[in-house]
């Protein structure tokens, strides 16, 4: 995997925030735009790197090498728009409102790659076809549906 760059969020914990609750407290609605950039890149560097994993005819395909990967690659930028996107819908200040619209295109763009790649969508097609689907939980065979 590509190294993240979590050094260029700015150091409000944006990037840092492990489970449960995110830090509301510490954010400020400035410090979105540059975050949610930084998740952007970092999204499109870790997306292109499995896609050059994937596209290898010897890798192995397992559940931590292809499903596992896409939660993170998925969860920093998810994490952060819908935050975002909560705050606009509590607090509602201009400059979240600019900041929404200005990243919204680029983000659904992303997000729309990581949901169409080609290589992704045959490393799942090859999951499901392989001898250890029957041992996955109904929980992530419902993942294929």
């Amino acid at each position: 995997m590509v190294e993240s760059s979590s050094d260029r969020y700015p150091p409000t914990g944006f990037g840092a925030w492990d489970c449960g609750l995110p830090p509301y407290q510490s954010f400020r609605a400035e410090d979105f735009g540059p975050a949610i950039r930084a998740a952007i890149d970092d999204m499109v560097l870790e997306l292109n790197s499995m896609e050059d994993d994937l596209a290898n005819p010897d890798m192995d395909l397992t559940w931590s090498n292809v499903m596992d990967r896409i939660e993170f690659i998925d969860d920093p930028l998810g994490r952060l728009w819908n935050v975002l996107f909560f705050l606009c819908g509590v607090v509602d200040t201009p400059i979240l409102r600019t900041t929404m619209a200005d990243l919204q295109a680029e983000v659904l763009t992303v997000q729309s790659r990581r949901n169409q790649s080609a290589e992704i969508c045959r490393a799942m097609e090859a999951l499901r076809a392989s001898a250890e689907w029957p041992h996955y939980s109904v929980e992530q065979q419902v993942l294929f549906l």
